[in-house]
């Protein structure tokens, strides 16, 4: 039991070293073995997989998103489907692939596929009212797998029953006693009776075969791609997509081979119209309480999303002005702030004619406000305290003129306290 025991673990789970006891290295090596992780690439392939075939059955690729989610169901590392599976680490997503497969069934005529796909996908609530689109998607292509089924059972009934059923036999007339005749003396069956030595030559008239008429209910070549385009037209208005649902919808458009397809199509084109008029204004409401708040940023991030969504809307021109402005003023507080604590920094450190310079600086570049002046007044009030007689009386008429502007910009008791009494007497006396 005291004995020590060397370990070593390569990369793939093979012990090496030599210990004491043969058993007890049996026993640990067994361990190292079950105690590797399993292979993490699993899961990885059916997520994959699920992406892969939601992503094609987004672009229209019915038989590519088939595979794909088909591949991702039924691998046997998959979750349960759900709207919150577990996909990485704390990745969490919603795992639907039978919602998805039950589209691809009806879009392609196999109705009772999609019928038993898509009552599951509803009765586990896989897809729910909170998911607008695909709530109603699942909805209407259920209701249409079930109207299509039916049409489909029934044309299948009418083809099996005989178009006319049979006469019922007539009813045997009451048997009379047979009377004796002498039968008359038949011709030949290629010979008339009137003319026994003539010969009737066997006639060559062929019946032509029965023409079949083309079953009913069936659907047009151009009825499933006018499907297919406008659920795409439908998916992509539930998510906010308007130019691809405006794309796709031109699509059904020009597929549409009736009125009422047509009359469908436009329906749908008003719909989306409505849907993008209206997502444009809350841009405007958002691009505008920005301004209010003064988020430049966040406007700007609004004003980008309202020329995507609507280059011509009737508010951009207003809305860049505005925030135009905004960018303006907060530079121009920006630059304030900045001169202002440099002036004051200056000051209060006892470099008066630096602090001078730079708040005189800041004046003549429009960059003003009460505090600007006071400490401006106050450095070439100091300035005259210590210079030359022959130069006091300039610097005090400066100090004098600038402290008026900085009173007529309201009292400044605050930033008063910080300046010398000397300084204050000299800038208050006439």
């Amino acid at each position: 039991m005291g004995q020590v025991e060397a370990v070593v673990y390569t990369g793939v789970g093979i012990m090496e070293g030599v210990p004491r006891d043969p058993m007890r290295a049996l026993v640990l090596a067994l361990v190292a073995v079950l105690a590797l992780p399993a292979a993490a690439g699993a899961q990885v392939d059916w997520a994959r997989a699920y992406e892969e075939g939601v992503d094609a059955f987004k672009k229209g690729n019915d038989a590519l998103a088939e595979q794909k989610l088909i591949e991702a169901r039924d691998h046997k590392r998959a979750p349960k489907q759900s709207r919150r599976a577990n996909f990485q680490s704390i990745v969490y997503k919603p795992f639907i692939p039978d919602f998805y497969l039950g589209v691809i069934a009806a879009r392609n005529g196999r109705y009772a596929q999609a019928q038993r796909l898509l009552e599951s996908a509803l009765a586990q609530k896989l897809v729910n009212e909170d998911d607008k689109a695909e709530f109603q998607m699942a909805q209407s292509m259920l209701a249409r797998a079930r109207d299509d089924q039916s049409k489909a059972e029934r044309l299948a009934t009418n083809t099996t029953r005989p178009a006319n059923p049979p006469e019922k036999p007539p009813e045997k007339p009451p048997e009379k006693p047979p009377v004796t005749t002498v039968p008359p003396v038949q011709p030949p069956s290629n010979q008339t009776a009137t003319n026994p030595g003539v010969v009737t030559p066997p006639s060559n008239t062929v019946t032509p075969p029965a023409i079949k008429p083309p079953p009913a209910n069936v659907e047009p070549a151009w009825q499933a791609g006018f499907r297919r385009s406008m659920d795409a037209a439908r998916a992509a208005l539930g998510q906010n997509r308007y130019a691809e649902a405006r794309s796709s919808q031109a699509a059904a458009r020009g597929a549409a081979g009736d009125t009422t397809s047509r009359a469908a199509a436009d329906a749908l084109g008003r719909d989306i119209d409505t849907a993008q008029l209206r997502e444009a204004q809350r841009v405007v409401d958002a691009v505008r309480l920005a301004i209010s708040r003064k988020d430049a940023e966040g406007a700007g991030t609004q004003i980008a999303r309202l020329e995507t969504l609507s280059p011509g809307h009737v508010a951009l021109p207003s809305l860049r002005k505005d925030i135009e402005a905004l960018t303006a003023g907060l530079q121009g507080a920006a630059a304030l702030a900045r001169v202002e604590r440099l002036g004051v920094k200056l000051f209060l450190s006892g470099n008066y004619k630096q602090a001078g310079d730079a708040l005189a600086k800041a004046v003549d570049s429009r960059v003003t406000s009460p505090r600007v002046y006071l400490f401006l007044a106050s450095s070439r009030a100091a300035q005259a305290l210590l210079a030359a007689k022959d130069q006091r009386d300039a610097l005090v008429a400066e100090a004098r003129r600038t402290y008026a502007l900085a009173r007529s910009g309201g009292a400044l008791p605050n930033d008063e306290r910080y300046i010398s009494p000397s300084i204050l007497e000299l800038l208050k006396s006439s």
